[in-house]
């Protein structure tokens, strides 16, 4: 049977269903289908791109999740996706940071616009932070490369994500990290070394990071995976604990350009490593690898470095999923035994134990525990 033969049979063949069917009466269907019958090689045509017109009206059927312009003119991505990427426990957290547009960040893998419902855009724009919140965590990234050097741009813009961190009611815990190589090596040399004396003392030099950090009231977590060197070993002791990689390296060698730990190093040594210890690091600058560091005292737990995301991202959702007032009241009755007496600090603790008796998160942590379930916390 010749190509034009089988044409010419399929044409009437549909001409006859479509009578049967029952027409419409339109004169523009009728003359369409009237081209097609008079003229098969328009249908031998249109079966040779068959595949190419039904990718084609496939792809127009499909909702575009491509980048989008708003009514102030900015990209923006569209909420209208069929399908949403969740990270796995492998790509979270990490420095795969990919920036929408010049004023937010994301975190995540991005394939055609689609983003986890749980990653929430930073509304501003940051030079020397990355910052991202996952559920109920913030994860700022040091970003000064190359060593993440504490600038006067970067102590202002992380003043400003922690401040937003503890302004945002979803946040339950933030993780303070650098990069692989370098958590922070310190102040900046270049920043310093005109510096006089009535300057820095009339500006409070290094001031600001001491009062940012000992006003946080919800709990921080310093995720230390390479090298904290002097301001940045001060700014990791900031935090609530230190969690570091086995690959971190730590010290305070001031002494070595000629002046002294000036942002906590004088004082969080002594208190977590006894004076002694504290001495000989100061004294000497020497580092101290991870291991060390965890036996003073200066670092709460070391894990393997392959496995160290994964584990700053679990401790980080654990902390997160407790009752956030429970966790602040928490941190506030610890911090008492740095400026106050033991019967002091201990008055402290039993008032603010008391208090919690009229949360409500009290009564849903009591009650799941009776009924062997996990409780859901509302923070009240």
């Amino acid at each position: 049977m010749s190509s034009n033969y089988l044409l010419s049979y399929l044409s009437k063949t549909i001409s006859v269903l479509i009578v049967s069917v029952g027409l419409s009466g339109s004169f523009f269907t009728t003359s369409i289908w009237a081209t097609f019958v008079t003229n098969p090689s328009i249908i031998r045509h249109h079966l040779k791109r068959w595949p190419q017109e039904v990718k084609h009206l496939r792809k127009l059927s499909t909702p575009s999740n491509k980048p989008t312009l708003n009514d102030t003119g900015d990209k923006c991505i569209s909420p209208k996706v069929d399908k949403i990427h969740e990270p796995t426990r492998n790509e979270f957290p990490s420095e795969n940071l990919i920036r929408d547009s010049d004023s937010a960040l994301v975190h995540g893998n991005v394939e055609n616009g689609l983003l986890s419902d749980k990653i929430t855009l930073s509304d501003e724009s940051y030079k020397f932070v990355l910052f991202k919140i996952y559920e109920n965590v913030a994860f700022i990234t040091l970003n000064n490369p190359p060593v993440n050097s504490l600038s006067e741009g970067l102590v202002r813009e992380l003043s400003l994500a922690l401040k937003k961190c503890e302004e945002n009611p979803k946040i339950r815990c933030t993780v303070l990290q650098g990069s692989e190589k370098v958590f922070s090596a310190g102040a900046n040399i270049k920043e310093m070394r005109d510096k006089s004396y009535m300057e820095v003392y009339k500006s409070n030099f290094l001031s600001e990071v001491c009062d940012m950090m000992s006003n946080l009231r919800k709990p921080i977590f310093a995720a230390v995976r390479g090298q904290a060197l002097g301001g940045g070993c001060e700014l990791a002791q900031w935090c609530n604990f230190i969690v570091a990689s086995n690959k971190a390296k730590f010290a305070q060698p001031e002494i070595r350009i000629g002046t002294i730990a000036g942002a906590g190093g004088t004082q969080f040594l002594p208190r977590s490593m006894g004076k002694g210890n504290a001495m000989y690091y100061l004294l000497t600058g020497r580092k101290m690898n991870a291991e060390e560091a965890k036996r003073a005292g200066l670092v709460s737990l070391v894990v393997p470095d392959d496995q160290f995301e994964a584990e700053v991202s679990d401790l980080a959702q654990e902390i997160a999923s407790y009752s956030l007032p429970a966790l602040m009241k928490t941190i506030e009755a610890v911090s008492q035994a740095y400026e106050t007496s033991f019967s002091a600090g201990i008055k402290t603790e039993h008032t603010l134990f008391q208090s919690t008796f009229a949360h409500n998160d009290l009564k849903e942590g009591m009650d799941a525990f009776l009924k062997k379930r996990q409780p859901e916390f509302n923070n009240e």
